[in-house]
């Protein structure tokens, strides 16, 4: 719904090019939506409250409930006490039961006029579970010459896997069973690597490397 300046600084900072492809960002967004309402490990549930008396635009409306699946629903800001309550319980609902008091009855007040909700459930299983009898301990480095000896999981599978030397790391992708959802791990490549990966992980592209990552025996 933003336009002008707002929106152009909106499309900056996330990334999504100039104003005008905002409908090609919803298109993507609805396609991503329908992937996943087919994982069983995910649920993305989005809602929009607005301030009571306060009528949403058609055209909102529609990109909101087409897209986004967000539906929206008429609240009283002023009576914030009800209103945190009626948000954070459809939050607990959607998420299990995991996230409880999202919101503040402070946070909302006379003036408000629009909350966007936006709750995320996962629950997966790794494809190969790790088996406790195989965890033991493995020195955990805090500087290049002093280590600690903490208890790390052990497992010897088949995975993706790639050493990205040129950029200083290697590159692991754990499997959830039943869902195309995967953990990518990154590791330095040297001991007191992870600074420098953490400046690069702005301008990495992990679609790019998960492209470049092969099966192969891994422990």
């Amino acid at each position: 719904g933003a336009g002008g300046l707002t929106a152009e600084q909106m499309y900056s900072v996330l990334e999504f090019g100039a104003p005008d492809r905002k409908q090609h960002v919803a298109d993507n967004y609805r396609r991503l939506m329908e992937r996943l309402a087919t994982d069983s490990t995910v649920n993305v549930a989005n809602k929009i409250y607005v301030m009571q008396n306060y009528a949403v635009k058609g055209a909102f409306n529609a990109i909101a409930t087409g897209s986004f699946r967000s539906e929206a629903e008429s609240v009283n800001f002023a009576e914030s006490a009800a209103a945190a309550k009626k948000i954070n319980g459809w939050v607990e609902e959607k998420t299990n039961n995991k996230i409880k008091d999202l919101i503040s009855p402070d946070a909302l007040d006379e003036l408000s006029r629009m909350v966007l909700v936006n709750a995320v459930h996962f629950k997966g299983t790794w494809t190969y579970q790790f088996d406790p009898s195989l965890t033991r301990p493995f020195p955990f480095w805090l500087s290049e010459t002093e280590s600690r000896d903490v208890p790390m999981m052990n497992i010897k599978k088949h995975f993706a896997f790639n050493n990205f030397e040129e950029l200083g790391f290697s590159a692991l992708e754990l499997t959830y069973g039943g869902s195309d959802m995967t953990m990518m791990l990154l590791l330095p490549n040297e001991r007191m690597g992870l600074t420098a990966l953490e400046e690069k992980l702005p301008t990495l592209n992990l679609a790019e490397l998960a492209g470049k990552m092969h099966k192969q025996e891994v422990e």
